[in-house]
């Protein structure tokens, strides 16, 4: 893989992450 690739794959997976972690904290706020 080229850097410019792992780059963007780290990008991917940090979006993956970020869009987790807010239905995650909207699922919890909505049970309470």
């Amino acid at each position: 893989m080229t850097e410019e690739a792992v780059n963007l794959y780290i990008d991917e997976l940090a979006n993956d992450g970020l869009e987790f972690y807010a239905n995650l904290a909207e699922y919890r706020m909505g049970k309470q």
